[in-house]
């Protein structure tokens, strides 16, 4: 077995590291006033900041290429107003394509498994052409890498792929691309064995139940999936950096036989591994960990009613701390 550092590393390590107590204990075993531990950032009452030490910075008014779901579409939002560009907000959309009121017209973009994501990256390298659309019933067709879209004839339907196409060319030319990891939940159609974004409930109606399939994907498929894709990216777009991140949105609910709090807790832990191989595998890779920092903080002041989505200010205060860190000084 190859150790991941020596001795004397490790010795470094811990002497730099000024965060790595979660409770420093004094020479009387009684918690001390230390504000870099774990212990007095939890008791703050604050939302709790969890360092890092960003491999990479971009400069301001950089191209930034969000992928992920409605956490990403708060981060877009943000950096929108800090002055990059970003071209996934800058999507004009009919918001006549959803099935119902979203809160971002953008949502169409929302992805929530790692294979939607790299299904993205792949498409705007122009590496699968397939529009991939399924036609739920005569005449009536879906996307399933879509989001929250209704059923449309099929040339509404590859109008719309096409136009999602053209926005996904921008990973291309993207100076920052930053992946939200959602969840490990995944349907996908038996037959073809296209992944789908997320379930259409209104599509297990008709003949798409019979050939539609359910996996739980694990570290492995997720890490061997994003891989292939950045492998790709990189090579079309060689100076492109990634920062992975975590959604602490949880999922709304499970398709598992298990309490949605354990099948949450599941989906997150793969994820975050997953994060942490994609980010030892590739130097041009970062992670962002505002994951912990949301989960951390006190849930008064996290989360919305619903206990579902971030609140405003706290996201605010995660993607300033992303700012401070990746943003170069000028």
């Amino acid at each position: 077995m190859r150790p991941d550092h020596t001795y004397a590393e490790v010795a470094r390590f811990r002497k730099e590291n000024t965060h790595r107590y979660w409770c420093n204990y004094s020479s009387h075993a009684v918690p001390a006033d230390d504000p870099a531990s774990a212990r007095n950032r939890l008791k703050s009452g604050e939302v709790v900041i969890v360092e890092n030490k960003p491999r990479f910075t971009i400069q301001k008014g950089a191209t930034v290429y969000t992928i992920g779901s409605c956490f990403a579409r708060n981060v877009e939002r943000s950096l929108k107003r800090q002055g990059f560009r970003v071209p996934t907000i800058e999507l004009e959309i009919d918001k006549g394509i959803y099935t119902g009121n979203t809160p971002f017209h953008n949502t169409v973009l929302n992805k929530y498994n790692a294979h939607s994501m790299a299904e993205e990256i792949l498409r705007g390298l122009e590496q699968e052409p397939d529009p991939q659309l399924i036609e739920v019933e005569p005449g009536q067709w879906y996307d399933p890498q879509t989001c929250f879209t209704r059923f449309m004839p099929y040339e509404e339907a590859l109008a719309l792929r096409r136009k999602l196409d053209d926005l996904a060319r921008d990973v291309v030319t993207a100076d920052l691309v930053v992946m939200t990891l959602g969840l490990v939940e995944t349907w996908f159609d038996m037959e073809s064995g296209v992944v789908f974004n997320g379930l259409n409930a209104g599509s297990m109606k008709h003949s798409a139940r019979k050939t539609t399939g359910f996996f739980n994907a694990t570290v492995d498929q997720v890490v061997d999936v994003l891989s292939d894709a950045l492998e790709k990216l990189v090579a079309r777009n060689p100076e492109v950096k990634v920062v992975v991140t975590v959604s602490p949105v949880p999922l709304g609910q499970t398709f598992t036989d298990v309490d949605v709090i354990m099948a949450n807790t599941y989906s997150k832990a793969v994820l975050r591994v997953a994060a942490q191989m994609l980010t030892a595998r590739f130097a041009w890779v970062d992670y962002f960990p505002s994951y912990e920092m949301v989960m951390h903080s006190p849930r008064a002041i996290t989360w919305a009613d619903d206990q579902v989505h971030v609140s405003p200010p706290v996201v605010e205060q995660v993607i300033q701390t992303f700012s401070n860190r990746y943003i170069a000084a000028t």
